[in-house]
């Protein structure tokens, strides 16, 4: 591994020391030998930490490397998800917004930072919003919480919300993880199926009344045509 320039710098002058010391009376030279060891010893232990420093500089470097990547990763997989993607503070306030929800309600990704996910709420919706939120500070997760989004440029619309909890060392709630998705589509289908199933519902009930008058009436005949018939 090389050197330091300050570090070979030293080494130089330990060098010409040395030299100079050859030229010293011999009275004088174990003096100065003895010296000129102990400054070798302490560059040694230089050298040792210079290259420990080194070596820990270059995993730092590596660590920092490998984190950037993962947060670039994390980063491209936030922003390109098909589905609407939050993080907010305890407090709903929002610090993330990938594409997808920016498209979903409308609006620009710079437009939601820092705003409270609570304006884009329909009204109605507001307080069980509230409570839910403070009952996420007892959970880790909450999945397909079903609530009514808006935007000042979308009209009401049907949403599916699913919330995670991310805690510190402390058990304290540092951000809240969104995934909506619009389940307008979803919604209409499940109301047009139970109105057909009402409407079938009703039919039956139609039916099976006309059927029971059907049969009343078969009956009532048979009892009138048994009372004219006096062989019977």
């Amino acid at each position: 591994m090389a050197q330091s320039p300050q570090l070979v710098a030293v080494y130089q002058r330990a060098w010409i020391l040395q030299q100079r010391a050859n030229a010293l009376p011999n009275s004088q030279q174990a003096l100065f030998s003895e010296a000129l060891e102990e400054l070798q010893a302490v560059l040694e232990e230089l050298q040792a930490s210079e290259a420990e420093l080194r070596h820990q500089n270059e995993a730092l470097v590596n660590t920092r490397q490998a984190v950037e990547s993962e947060r670039q990763r994390y980063q491209e997989l936030f922003e390109f998800a098909p589905d609407g993607y939050l993080v907010t503070d305890a407090n709903g306030r929002i610090q993330e917004a990938n594409n997808a929800i920016a498209s979903l309600l409308n609006v620009s990704q710079q437009f939601l930072v820092g705003k409270p996910l609570l304006i884009f709420i329909d009204q109605p919706d507001r307080s069980t919003f509230h409570l839910t939120l403070d009952q996420l500070k007892h959970l880790d997760k909450l999945q397909d919480w079903e609530i009514h989004l808006r935007s000042p440029k979308r009209s009401p619309f049907d949403a599916a919300l699913t919330v995670s909890v991310v805690r510190n060392s402390d058990g304290q709630i540092i951000s809240l993880r969104w995934l909506l998705r619009d389940i307008t589509e979803r919604k209409q289908i499940e109301r047009l199926l139970k109105h057909l199933n009402s409407e079938l519902e009703r039919q039956v009930q139609e039916r099976t009344a006309q059927l029971h008058l059907a049969l009343d009436f078969e009956a009532g005949l048979k009892l009138l045509g048994s009372m004219g018939d006096p062989g019977r």
